[in-house]
């Protein structure tokens, strides 16, 4: 965990709201802001007709509340005077889209990203010591297609390194894309060669897969990426090859279709993501060049298009993931070899590119992800064996190169996963049959190339399952 040291005339706390790609699922780091005590700055004024200085800060939450996305969190900042006197010096967070503070300094959190709220008046330093109840990686979880198997790995919290924790079969052909429920407690698995969905409970202790009970299940043709709703109520998954989407409702892993599916998209479909308000689904058409857009029945998952559907996007549409904040989409241009970024409607759900876009990336661009703070957006360039690497203005959705970026990946960098402390940064690679682990920087985005794993076959995708741990400083 970082700890965030203040600078002069500034006590500061930082908010960092988070997700996971190729899901709804969204990693919230419920920072419970303890005390703050500044240094004495061992100077005062203190004669008459001048303002007294600020001896001391104290920045507190009000009744123990936490900070999470769509809540108001009561925070004031209170300020000690040389004269004895104390007062509320609660200042303005940086970023208004992650938050933004209301009367007696309640902090309203916007959406994804990371902030800083500052305490202002006099010479002031000190240090803020949090405590954070943060979701950390336990296990990460790998499709190997070419052997139909599952490859599990630990995760060092601290170090954000993998060792091995088997691999099981994974009842069906040529295995692809894989997604973990919101609770972790169940992984699925599209299987596209034999046109059928697994699932598998979760040990929560040891990361063991078990086959759940009459799965697998017939999908569409050439099943490929899976998404869920935030409810962990209703799966859907992208039928490339009979260009549709196939749509489940899930009981305790099971899954049985909902009424209307497989409902009809573009050419190819592949990418897919829920809204994280649960409200839309979004599907990109690769053959079509365009993303399919639809309305989620809340009750029976059904699916129903959206007035303007398809949205065009770039040749190749690929990949596609929302901000948490859901005023910006994300979409890899495969034959592009392009990002196009769209702007959201969040109460219609229509898209439409925002200026500039589209942003060039690597070669034949296939997955992409967010990192936690929802700051950076990773690519990867299956064609360069790289991975771009950009800073969101989430304001304009406009993309900006991190330094060094394009970063070395393995042979061939297919699936993406951003570990949800926003640390590390793990990379499948299917053809030199491996993971990349990379440290990322959370000031500037870099990445840097901690570890290389082998997995059991061509590695096509990787999901992360996290777990709270408690982390007090």
């Amino acid at each position: 965990m970082k700890q965030i040291i203040e600078k002069p005339h500034t006590a500061v706390t930082k908010i960092i709201n988070g997700s996971r790609h190729g899901g709804p699922v969204k990693f919230a780091f419920a920072v419970l802001l303890s005390l703050i005590v500044a240094m004495q700055t061992g100077c005062s004024r203190g004669t008459s007709g001048q303002d007294p200085d600020l001896h001391s800060t104290q920045v507190l939450s009000v009744n123990g509340a936490t900070a999470s996305d769509n809540t108001s969190t009561p925070l004031v900042a209170t300020g000690t005077f040389s004269d004895g006197s104390s007062r509320d010096v609660t200042g303005n967070p940086s970023n208004a889209g992650a938050a933004t503070v209301g009367s007696s300094g309640t902090i309203d959190s916007a959406g994804k990203g990371a902030t800083t709220m500052s305490a202002n008046g006099g010479a002031i330093a000190g240090r803020k010591g949090p405590n954070i109840d943060a979701e950390r990686a336990l296990f990460a979880y790998v499709a190997n297609s070419d052997v139909n198997t599952i490859s599990g790995f630990r995760i060092d919290p601290e170090t954000g390194q993998l060792s091995d924790a088997g691999t099981v079969p994974s009842s069906g052909v040529n295995p692809n894309y894989l997604e973990l429920d919101p609770t972790g407690g169940f992984l699925f698995v599209t299987n596209q060669g034999s046109n059928t969905i697994s699932s598998f409970a979760v040990n929560s202790l040891t990361g063991a897969l078990t086959l759940v009970p009459g799965t697998p299940v017939l999908t569409g043709a050439s099943p490929r990426n899976i998404t869920i709703d935030p409810a962990g109520k209703f799966l859907y998954l992208s039928n490339s090859g009979s260009n549709n989407i196939s749509g489940y409702a899930i009981s305790n892993g099971r899954l049985i279709e909902v009424s209307g599916s497989p409902f009809p998209t573009g050419l190819a479909p592949y990418g897919l993501t829920v809204s994280d308000s649960g409200r839309f689904l979004y599907v990109t058409n690769r053959d079509s060049n365009a993303v399919s857009a639809y309305t989620i029945d809340a009750v029976t998952g059904s699916l129903v298009p959206l007035a303007g559907s398809p949205f065009p996007a770039g040749k190749g549409a690929r990949d596609i993931d929302i901000s948490a904040s859901g005023r910006l989409a994300f979409v890899t241009d495969r034959f592009d070899n392009a990002v196009t970024v769209l702007n959201v409607d969040t109460i219609t759900g229509a898209l439409a590119p925002v200026a500039g876009s589209p942003f060039p990336a690597g070669m034949d661009p296939r997955f992409l992800t967010l990192d936690a703070t929802g700051q950076f957006l990773y690519v990867g360039n299956t064609a360069s064996n790289d991975i771009s690497a950009y800073v969101i203005d989430m304001r304009t959705g406009i993309l900006t190169s991190v330094p060094g970026s394009p970063f070395p990946a393995g042979g061939f960098p297919l699936g993406l996963a951003a570990d949800p402390s926003g640390r590390f940064l793990y990379v499948s690679d299917s053809v030199s049959k491996d993971v990349t682990v990379f440290s990322i920087d959370d000031d500037t985005g870099s990445l840097v190339r901690i570890q290389s794993v082998p997995t059991a076959g061509n590695a096509t995708s990787i999901v992360i399952k996290a777990a709270v741990k408690h982390d007090a400083d």
